[in-house]
């Protein structure tokens, strides 16, 4: 089992429990968004808070992950859109046994189905209220059925038997195959190779079995495990399988006996399994695809620098060897002037050009005494001597000086190219400790995946923490404002208001403690800068704290009052001239940034790196972007990038209605 590899793509089995869990999770749920963040990745963001993911021809599940939404989302994805944002799912289904996942959406009183198909090079169909096919990712003409706009959508012919419904009798049909039963069940049945071998593994049977020569006992085991296998969906017990040496191979709903010998993660749910496993698993792709690309780009400098080691060998060989000639050519001047000399007058009085050479050092060894020569080229002008155990050239129609400087000559050009070469490789050298920086500097960009945040109760509303850690808590709108008095305000917790219509009520959740002033000032200042006077411009405003049984739903005799609205009984204690005056900052919880907002005083206590905003004309996008660059310069290098990719929502959640500018002060 070693030699296995990882699971790529969602099993029938994977997908009947996402469905299964999927039923009791987001069905009456809103589609509020959905974004196309690759040519095959679709993200459905649904509420209350759930982010469906679905790659097609791959996977669906729900995911925890923080995902990088484009900033412009793609035709099709604005299709999408059109019809179905607002919209509530009112069912998920999975027809058959077959990777199709359909989702049953009510959208402004339209029916539509999303068609989800998992199989092959996959395809996302939206379809009207009568099956007719509005969208696709992907539109084909294919031999069994065709994708078409505008025509009625078909399923995909079955690729086997349900295992769930299959019969006794329906497993007679596997005699009919040829070869190995391994591969003969998963043509009969809708399952994969290793289900299929799971089977067989239980029911004792050798998978190199043939088909065809199957008895009726061992068909009948095979039936009871297959019919066992299928019921198991019904109790489903997620997890992971994980290799010895830590990588992910499978993702299951159910534990399997052919992985009795590997470790298992287990989870809650599949599709949180689901989520972990596959998550790696583009991580390690999208790593791979980096480390390649990286690994070519050196590779290619590599062969260079191995091409210019070899011409540097060569062009010192040369001059060493074209100076050691010249050496040797001035040391016996006597000797190769007579040579010389003699191939010249042999060259012009020669018997036309079949004159052989051993005529030639006949006549030689008659005249000069000597061995030196060992071959004429009378068409080059050139011949070869031997010296001082060396062979080489020279011109006779050149001097003995003359082919001495020639050669010297060579070993200069030879040592200017080597020179050359040198300063060469250097640059080489350079560009590939450049280029492996970068790609340890890429490796660490690749951020590892990260899980969103999960929201604690209180963030519905505006909170901030006061410098001595009581939570300070505002509403957001109407709503939140009566969520907040009625539901979440205990009778010793402390309220705040701006003295101004168009304010929230702030609380200080007291747990029994008595607040400190200055607890009880950075309140105050909380509810004079989210109320109607920031947008207005003023730089202070007074406010009040009372009692919570000061604060009654009940109106005075004739008047009525509207969502949010409460009346104060009783003495108001006045804090007069509160500035307007908010800090926006960063704090690292847990290997995460996370941003906080509220009192300059109490975001000073918690981190170093914040920055205070006063009442402005800065629209909120604007002023978030500024915020978060400014965020990004104070903090650690290190986290530079990483900051940089904070959502300005999370920025803006903390900036109050109407913008402001950036304190320089």
């Amino acid at each position: 089992m070693s030699a296995l590899k990882p699971k790529e793509s969602m099993s029938s089995f994977d997908l009947a429990t996402v469905v299964r869990e999927l039923r009791d999770i987001i069905v009456g749920f809103r589609i509020d968004n959905i974004y196309q963040t690759s040519p095959l990745t679709f993200l459905l963001a649904v509420h209350p808070k759930k982010t469906l993911l679905i790659e097609i021809g791959r996977r669906l599940h729900l995911t925890r992950y923080v995902t990088e939404k484009p900033k412009t989302p793609s035709q099709f994805c604005m299709l999408l859109r059109k019809h179905l944002r607002r919209g509530f799912i009112e069912g998920v289904e999975m027809p058959g046994f077959e990777r199709v996942i359909i989702l049953s959406v009510t959208s402004k009183g339209v029916s539509y189905k999303l068609m989800f198909e998992l199989f092959g090079k996959g395809n996302l169909i939206l379809l009207d209220s009568k099956d007719m096919i509005l969208y696709a990712s992907s539109y084909r003409k294919m031999r069994d059925r065709d994708l078409i706009r505008g025509e009625a959508f078909r399923l995909p012919p079955p690729r086997g038997q349900d295992p769930a419904q299959i019969s006794r009798q329906d497993l007679e049909a596997l005699k009919a195959f040829k070869g190995d039963i391994v591969r003969a069940l998963p043509r009969s049945l809708a399952i994969g190779g290793r289900y299929a071998e799971e089977i067989l593994n239980r029911a004792h049977i050798e998978k190199k079995t043939l088909a065809n020569s199957l008895k009726s006992d061992e068909l009948d085991r095979i039936y009871n495990e297959t019919k066992n296998l299928a019921s198991t969906l019904s109790t489903p017990n997620p997890h992971i399988v994980v290799h010895v040496d830590g990588r992910f191979i499978d993702v299951l709903p159910f534990p399997l006996t052919i992985y009795r010998d590997y470790s298992l993660k287990e989870y809650p749910t599949f599709n949180e399994a689901a989520d972990d496993y596959f998550t790696r698993m583009s991580f390690e792709e999208k790593k791979g695809d980096v480390q390649g690309r990286m690994f070519q780009r050196t590779e290619v400098q590599r062969r260079i620098l191995d091409q210019q080691r070899k011409s540097l060998t060569d062009f010192e060989r040369i001059s060493i060897e074209k100076q050691h000639i010249g050496n040797i050519i001035y040391s016996h001047v006597r000797e190769l002037e007579l040579l010389s000399r003699f191939i010249l007058n042999v060259s012009k009085t020669r018997k036309g050009n079949n004159e052989r050479f051993s005529e030639v050092k006949k006549r030689e060894s008659e005249t000069l005494s000597t061995d030196l020569l060992k071959s004429i080229d009378f068409e080059r002008g050139r011949y070869t001597v031997e010296l001082e155990d060396l062979l080489f050239d020279l011109s006779f129609r050149k001097s003995v000086y003359e082919n001495a400087s020639t050669n010297y000559g060579d070993a200069k050009k030879a040592q200017e190219k080597i020179d050359g070469v040198k300063e060469a490789m250097a640059r080489i050298k350079k560009k590939m400790k450049v280029l492996e920086q970068l790609e340890v500097q890429t490796e660490n960009d690749l951020e590892q995946p990260k899980q969103e945040r999960k929201r604690r109760w209180f963030e519905k509303f505006r909170w901030t923490h006061s410098h001595d850690g009581f939570l300070i808590l505002g509403g957001r709108d109407a709503s939140s404002n009566e969520l907040l008095i009625k539901k979440h305000t205990n009778p010793d917790d402390v309220v705040l208001h701006a003295d101004t219509p168009g304010a929230p009520f702030v609380i200080i959740k007291t747990e029994g403690k008595t607040p400190s002033e200055q607890t009880i000032d950075e309140a105050a200042k909380c509810a004079v800068s989210y109320s109607s006077a920031w947008r207005s411009g003023y730089t202070s405003m007074d406010a009040y704290w009372v009692t919570p049984k000061q604060v009654s739903k009940t109106a005075p005799a004739g008047e009525y009052l509207t969502r949010g609205a409460f009346m104060i009984y009783g003495r108001k204690n006045y804090l007069r001239n509160v500035p307007l005056q908010l800090s926006i900052g960063i704090l690292q919880v847990n290997d995460q940034w996370m941003i906080v907002g509220g009192p300059p005083s109490a975001i000073t206590s918690q981190t170093k790196y914040s920055v205070t905003l006063t009442p402005g004309r800065m629209k909120s996008g604007r002023l978030a972007k500024e915020l978060r660059r400014i965020l990004a310069n104070k903090a650690p290098l290190t986290f530079r990038k990483t900051l940089l990719k904070l959502p300005l929502e999370e920025i803006q959640r903390f900036i109050p209605a109407g913008g402001g500018a950036i304190d320089s002060r």
